[in-house]
């Protein structure tokens, strides 16, 4: 029996972020917010934390009307499901 737990697959925030301020340049918190569609709580959670699941960042990039690979360059390396059988 295979107890090993699925790897959870995590994106770096910074790269929204960065894409947030191109976007929306000196706008606030609260704008930003808005624009991915969470509370203000849940965005300054996200921004201390560091990263997010990738189906979160799936869902923010909808919010702004762009595939994940529009803020995330290297998308598909770091959402790659790697499930090999020995």
């Amino acid at each position: 029996m295979d107890t090993k737990q699925p790897r959870v697959r995590l994106l770096p925030v910074e790269s929204l972020l960065r894409y947030l301020a191109f976007r929306f340049p000196g706008t606030t918190d609260t704008y930003k917010a808005v624009a991915l569609g969470v509370s203000l709580d849940a965005y300054q959670k996200m921004r201390r934390r560091g990263f997010i699941r990738w189906t979160q960042g799936d869902r923010y990039a909808i919010h702004l009307g762009r595939h994940p690979v529009h803020i995330w360059d290297n998308w598909y390396e770091l959402t790659h499901k790697e499930d090999k059988v020995l």
